[in-house]
């Protein structure tokens, strides 16, 4: 041994050490473009297991987010299969109405997807009423946004990964129309009449009214109009009110909330036998769509103008209809009550398969 240059040792050691290089890895969770309601899901990572989950969703129609109210009674749940379809797959996370996703009962808040494999992601949506009451056969944008993160002690996680879908809400099918039943004259004066109607539908019934075409026109305007009433024996209701002098035919109309209001199929119609006095008698019935100059007659001239109606405003929030509705007309005094369905006030009478007899003229 020998002296080392700059030192006054006499003696050194030398020994080389081989590590291995330092693993490299990224965590990247992606998602293949999908407008349907399945997609794949891949781990990108080279050997870093991803525990994943969808973390938020957002519904949207026409550009305009949804509220969670607008949503309520909606059901969104996820589904994940390995190597097939998980459309029929049972719900692994569903959303909350506050739309929080979370787990189904008793699993895991994520789901592990080891490197370089991938699983399938289905999403599920049954519409509420009030999605199909607001947005019938529109198609809507959901967006679900995932994310992924390394199995401690690790602290890596990916950036979010995005798949936007689309659902079209189904057509609201069509409300049950009101059935015409009987139309009986009211005896102690010959101006009024008793209508009765019957209903059999499961909707709620936010407003009953009884509409009257205007003379030979198809201007309907309210003679009677009342909130929901309780159903009878039979599903029957009723009203009483005054033809007037006109005696222009008359629909029943039920009106919900949220929903389209729908009009009886038939007409009760009137003849008038004195339009000096506005006695009437019940006519029969007929489609609603037959023409004015066939619905209804009179068997003595005008002698004056059609009694005054008022044009019908438009509904408020508490018609809660869609499309052409109309309003109490003031004017023209009506009541409108549930009775049983054998119940009638004596007088003329038309029904099912009944015509109007001849009465006697009285002035």
């Amino acid at each position: 041994m020998g002296p080392t240059t700059g030192t006054q040792a006499q003696w050194y050691s030398e020994v080389t050490a081989h590590t291995p290089a330092a693993p490299i890895d990224k965590m990247t969770l992606s998602v293949q473009a999908a407008p349907t309601g399945q997609t794949t899901v891949t781990n990108s990572a080279r050997s870093t297991t991803a525990l994943w989950a969808p973390a938020t969703v957002s519904v949207s129609a026409s550009g305009a987010q949804l509220s969670s109210a607008a949503l309520d009674g909606t059901t969104i749940s996820y589904a994940t299969a390995w190597g097939g379809s998980c459309t029929t797959a049972p719900a692994r996370w569903t959303v909350s109405p506050t739309l929080m996703i979370v787990p189904a009962a008793g699993l895991t808040a994520r789901e592990a997807l080891a490197p370089g494999t991938s699983a399938d992601l289905c999403v599920s949506i049954q519409p509420g009423a009030t999605l199909l009451a607001q947005h019938p056969g529109t198609t809507l944008s959901v967006t679900t946004e995932l994310d992924a993160q390394a199995p401690a002690p690790s602290t890596w996680s990916s950036p979010p990964a995005t798949w936007t879908t689309t659902f079209q809400v189904p057509l609201s099918p069509a409300p049950t129309a009101p059935l015409l039943g009987e139309c009986d004259v009211v005896t102690n004066n010959d101006k009024e009449v008793h209508i009765t109607w019957s209903w059999t539908g499961t909707d709620t019934v936010s407003r009953w009214r009884i509409l009257q075409r205007r003379g030979g026109s198809n201007e309907w305007l309210a003679v009677a109009s009342t909130t929901a009433l309780p159903k009878q024996p039979g599903n029957s209701y009723a009203a009483t009110f005054e033809p007037g002098k006109n005696a222009g035919a008359v629909k029943v109309r039920a009106e919900f909330v949220g929903r389209p209001f729908v009009d009886s199929a038939q007409i009760f119609t009137f003849i008038v036998d004195n339009t000096s006095n506005g006695k009437v008698r019940c006519g029969g019935k007929q489609p609603a769509d037959t023409p004015p100059a066939a619905a209804g007659t009179t068997t003595a001239p005008a002698d004056g103008a059609l009694d005054a109606a008022t044009p019908l405003p438009t509904p408020t929030d508490d018609t809660a209809t869609r499309g052409t509705s109309t309003a109490d007309a003031p004017a023209v005094a009506a009541t409108a009550t549930p009775v049983p369905a054998e119940s009638h006030v004596a007088g003329n009478r038309v029904g099912d398969g009944e015509t109007a007899p001849a009465t006697e003229r009285r002035e």
